[in-house]
């Protein structure tokens, strides 16, 4: 009979019987088996060992590989083998009515050696596990691991299979020391002296072994945190490799050190293209592996033909090739030119997602595509329709001397032209169409874009609105600033222009309209937005801009308990709205900044986490710094603007505001590309309620789980 602790109630007082009942004996059956090739002893001896208490231990006898033993029920055991010669693998049994243990019985070989431990740490337990490679086989298993003995003196005593040839020490929290090509034999004896154990995590990883042996020179391994392209001083930092080492000939790397986190694996090799695995977690004083052999494979070569084959100017194209988004830190990119035939070819190239430019002699960008590299060699023609196109550019009726930007001064794709002191120029266009053109000139405060047809027929005129706006820009204190810059916001186009040392700011040639001006300082803090209408002939003078105190917002971002490194933070004003949105990247703690208005009571924070998801959060602006808890695993959103349904429209999870500007940011950070725009697919989005929203009063909503995806169509306004 078992122990009972009986609990009995009397007059609202509890009193406690107990009656201690010795536990009753089991048997338990052992039966062992030779490994691999191995004979079987006919006589064997087991050792069991009470895991509670460590003094008392049990021999057991195997004739023939079987045997029995009466232990009191419900007690854990440690079972070792009693004999020299032979080993099994650590194993632990809790004695039960019926218990029967099947072991594996290995010759045995002696490892001997001293252990010495980073922070002078005395070591409580050692062990060795097999660490055959991967595709090599053994008469061992891999994994199979068998404990060890440390005296006082720190020596460490270990029997282990002496079939093993591939064996790990392992020591709690230290990173695991190897041991390759041993050649033990049956009660031989390896001394291998001092056993240097340092604290910290680890990462092993192999090479399938026919790419091992085809190399010519060692691969080489790096974990790299996953980042957001946002430039920043911390994402410089968390782009420079957490580890990087060679793999040897074996095909094995071990990259030892690491602190715990998200990491992205990249391997180089001359002749094969660049593997990137990941996300992969590696957590403190734990050592992980990547169990499958990796493979390699043959770099992608591509070939671009351009027609024509030279600019307008009978000059070479040149050609930009970047890799776009994937978390991993950006490459420099390649630029090149094209051949005299309009040939260029872009070898050694990893599959992704690419951005492919083509500019003139001039750096004009005039073609721009995002392209998808599989594992094939991949084509790709660029056809233009190449034209030089004439005009004047004027404000009110004066002819202007300006630098113009058909499609922006930062589209994807524009041309830049200058225009002389009568107004004219001349542009090279790769199409005709309605061109967004930008104008500038600095020495009369002159920037406006206008949306121009351009036809070949005939010369373009350009006319700027004869508009004019001036003020000063002023800090907290009242004082003029002397750095700064000045946007106006009209039409859904931002212009701006820099501060005079004595404050002032000037904008001629805006777009009529109501115009929202908003001043920043050179430590990017903003003022109030200031709307005011303006027209032709009727200036807009003394507008005064304030920047608003600003204090310091500040959090960590966390996920399944641990920090998330290299997170992109936005920090958008709620309440109430205006000013500038901030931009922050967690660093190695997790933590992020920001500097917010001293006004402002809520921020909507949009946090894109690398290898996690993409959520967001409305919160109150405190002095306290809070933790963002991001789901560590998220789902997949289709948004459907088909039928008549226009593309603006809001989304929220859980009530709260998911911006589409940031959902294009994550798309395209995750390497894909935006390839119908009736449809995005948007990956690793929060777990949650979603909902759409197009016209007015016009939704529909669902939930997302994680690793499931959700359809939603924006609901079309039908008249």
């Amino acid at each position: 009979m078992c122990a009972r602790s009986v609990r009995l109630f009397f007059g609202g007082f509890l009193v406690f019987a107990v009656s201690a009942i010795a536990q009753q004996p089991v048997t338990v059956t052992f039966e062992a088996r030779g490994g691999g090739n191995a004979a079987l002893p006919p006589r064997l001896e087991l050792r069991l060992t009470d895991v509670s208490d460590r003094s008392i231990s049990r021999t057991v006898p195997l004739i023939d590989g079987r045997g029995e033993l009466d232990v009191p029920a419900g007690k854990e055991w440690d079972v070792r083998s009693g004999d020299n010669a032979f080993v099994i693998a650590a194993t632990r049994m809790t004695a039960s009515a019926g218990a029967a243990v099947t072991l594996e019985v290995w010759p045995a070989a002696k490892l001997r050696g001293r252990v010495a431990a980073q922070g002078d740490q005395k070591p409580a337990a050692v062990s060795v596990t097999v660490a055959e490679l991967a595709g090599q086989g053994s008469v061992v298993p891999r994994g199979t691991k068998f404990d060890c003995d440390v005296d006082r003196a720190r020596v460490v005593t270990c029997s282990v299979p002496a079939a093993a040839r591939h064996l790990v020490l392992r020591m709690s929290d230290m990173v695991p020391h190897y041991l390759w090509e041993l050649a033990l034999t049956q009660g031989g004896k390896r001394e291998l002296g001092t056993i240097s154990f340092r604290r910290g995590a680890s990462f092993t990883a192999y090479l399938d072994r026919g790419i091992a042996q085809r190399l010519e020179a060692s691969a080489r391994a790096r974990l790299l945190h996953p980042v957001p392209a946002v430039p920043s001083e911390t994402t410089a930092r968390l782009s420079v490799p957490v580890a990087e080492g060679s793999f040897d000939k074996r095909g094995f790397v071990q990259l030892a050190g690491v602190p715990a986190g998200t990491y992205i694996l990249e391997i180089r090799a001359k002749g094969f293209a660049t593997r990137s695995i990941g996300p992969l977690e590696i957590y403190d004083g734990k050592e992980t592996s990547f169990r499958k052999a990796i493979e390699l494979f043959p770099p992608v070569q591509v070939g671009i033909t351009v027609d024509p084959p030279h600019d307008l100017d009978d000059r070479p194209w040149r050609i930009r090739w970047e890799r776009v988004g994937d978390f991993a830190p950006a490459d420099a990119g390649i630029t090149l030119h094209a051949g005299t035939d309009g040939r260029a070819v872009i070898a050694d190239q990893s599959p992704g997602l690419f951005s492919l430019q083509l500019f003139d002699t001039d750096g004009n960008p005039l073609w721009g595509k995002d392209v998808r590299v599989d594992e094939q060699d991949v084509a790709i023609p660029i056809a233009l329709d190449l034209h030089l196109v004439k005009g004047n550019v004027s404000i009110g009726e004066i002819p202007l001397e300006a630098t113009l930007w058909f499609g922006t001064a930062n589209g994807a794709v524009h041309a830049r032209a200058a225009s002389d002191a009568e107004g004219r120029f001349a542009v090279r266009l790769p199409h005709l169409s309605e061109w967004p053109v930008e104008v500038v000139s600095r020495a009369r405060s002159i920037h406006s874009i206008v949306n121009v047809d351009v036809d070949d027929d005939d010369d373009v005129a350009i006319e700027l609105p004869d508009t004019s706006l001036s003020g000063r820009v002023v800090d907290a204190d009242g004082q003029r600033l002397s750095r700064g810059r000045v946007t106006a916001q009209v039409s859904g186009r931002a212009l701006s222009t820099e501060l005079s040392s004595a404050g002032e700011f000037s904008l001629r040639g805006v777009p009529e309209g109501t115009v929202h001006l908003i001043a920043s300082n050179a430590q990017n803090e903003s003022s109030s937005p200031v709307a005011v209408p303006l027209s032709r002939n009727a200036p807009v003078r003394d507008v005064e801009l304030r920047i608003l105190e600003t204090h310091r917002f500040a959090g960590t971002v966390v996920s399944a308990g641990q920090p998330v490194v290299g997170a992109h933070v936005s920090v958008v004003p709620l309440a109430p709205r205006g000013g500038h949105v901030v931009e922050a990247v967690t660093d190695a703690a997790g933590k992020f900044q920001a500097a917010v208005l001293d006004r402002a009571v809520r921020v909507l924070l949009v946090i894109a986490a690398p290898s996690r998801t993409l959520q967001t959060f409305d919160v109150p602006v405190t002095a306290e710094e809070m933790r963002y808890d991001v789901a560590p695993r998220g789902g997949t959103l289709g948004i459907h603007l088909s039928g008549n349904a226009q593309a603006p429209f809001t989304l929220t999870r859980d009530g709260v505001e998911v911006p589409l500007a940031s959902l294009l940011s994550w798309i395209l950070a995750h390497g894909a590309p935006i390839e119908d725009e009736s449809l995005l697919r948007v990956m690793d989005l929060a777990p949650g309620h979603y909902r759409v929203c197009g016209p007015p009063g016009k939704c529909t909503d669902g939930a997302l789980a994680p690793g499931a995806t959700l359809e939603l169509h924006v609901p079309a306004d039908r008249q």
